[in-house]
């Protein structure tokens, strides 16, 4: 969700090894390519939505996602339109960031797609071609209503009112739909139970025996190709691929990890694993995590309402 989410989907661990969302300098998509491509001119061409095994968890139905977190997110666009044009001004929301690199790969459990470990070696696509500036640019007058707040960053008086005369909601027009479309389902013991369970899920996977099995059987694998490596975690999380161009080496390291996740069919195994332990952590949290399902459907119904598309 712009500007606020439901919980992080990055377990620590898997946060360490390079997956936390960051904030990248602006810069020219050449100028970039050239940093991570490590060809001295371009990174290889945008290769297909990753391929892998589907990575599904128990937890997955408490999270907004697909046409659910769309209605929301369209609620909270029309909301915002609506106050927009009270206050005397066309809402232009802010440019959406071209797809033409795909779709994120989940790294849950490590890299899955060849292709891209051979054109990127581990390196994220949002870190290879990171999303371009919004260039939409709004007046002083226009970020006063849509924020509540001065070109300075400072909250208006209460009572401002927009060049109309009409008075500036409090959090401008951002906050009018952020209290209309999401505040009424706020539940932070919920979002505090979900955000746990997945994180402590996942740091159990890592010591489940079947789990220990599959990095033990991936770490053969990759000791015969002539790496060494303890997990697929350890290999993303290699200090020699976080910075500076992308190599032979690190694609060569990707590429087998791939094969070998593959050979062993370490994923399912571990999905398998962790999807056990989650249903494990629901069961002692059901009422609270019962109680934020309730309230993540009827957000969603009340957004479709909204929006008029609730048939």
């Amino acid at each position: 969700m712009a500007g606020r989410t439901l919980w992080s989907w990055a377990p620590a661990s898997v946060a360490l090894v390079g997956l936390s969302l960051t904030a990248f300098a602006c810069s020219t998509v050449s100028e970039r390519s050239t940093e991570h491509g490590g060809t001295g001119t371009r990174a290889p061409q945008a290769v297909p939505s990753p391929a892998g095994v589907a990575i599904e968890l128990p937890m997955d139905r408490y999270r907004l996602q697909g046409s659910d977190l769309a209605s929301v997110e369209g609620a909270v666009t029309e909301v915002t339109r609506t106050c927009m044009k009270r206050l005397g001004f066309r809402y232009r929301p802010a440019n959406s960031e071209p797809r033409e690199w795909g779709a994120e790969e989940n790294r849950r459990y490590g890299i899955q797609d060849p292709a891209r470990a051979a054109a990127y070696g581990y390196r994220p696509i949002s870190v290879v071609h990171p999303p371009e500036e919004s260039k939409t640019e709004y007046s002083d007058a226009e970020v006063a209503a849509l924020s509540g707040r001065d070109k300075q960053g400072k909250a208006l008086a209460q009572g401002a009112k927009a060049s109309n005369g009409e008075p500036i909601p409090s959090g401008g027009c951002s906050g009018e739909a952020d209290r209309t479309v999401r505040v009424p389902y706020d539940y932070a013991k919920g979002v505090a139970a979900a955000r746990t369970v997945d994180f402590d899920g996942f740091e159990t996977s890592l010591t489940d025996p079947e789990v220990e099995k599959a990095f033990s059987d991936w770490s053969s694998c990759m000791k015969a190709k002539g790496y060494t490596y303890a997990t697929p975690l350890a290999a993303m999380g290699s200090a020699e691929f976080s910075k500076g161009p992308i190599s032979d080496h690190e694609r060569a390291v990707a590429q087998r990890d791939v094969e070998c996740k593959k050979k062993v069919d370490l994923i399912r195994r571990w999905n398998t694993a962790e999807s056990a332990i989650q249903r494990s952590l629901i069961k002692k949290n059901k009422v609270v995590l019962d109680r934020f399902l309730d309230l993540q459907t009827a957000k969603v119904a009340a957004a479709r309402k909204l929006l008029g598309t609730d048939d």
